[in-house]
């Protein structure tokens, strides 16, 4: 996944937040469970959303209605 690809995802699953960050999915729950990195659940699966993925990378925010 690129950061380009962020632009028209509102959430990534915890295996897509770890390729972005060429980190382990393993850090990234335990980033999750320590409340280090916002997340929701939807049922069984985890998502991380999009604008707190841009915050924590230092990017612009994207304007959806544009």
């Amino acid at each position: 996944m690129t950061i380009d690809l962020l632009c028209d995802r509102l959430f990534l699953t915890v295996q897509e937040f770890a390729s972005l960050t060429r980190s382990d999915p393993r850090t990234v729950r335990r980033g999750i469970a320590a409340g280090e990195i916002p997340a929701v659940k939807f049922g069984g699966s985890t998502r991380i959303p999009v604008p707190k993925v841009r915050e924590m990378l230092g990017l612009p925010q994207v304007d959806s209605a544009a």
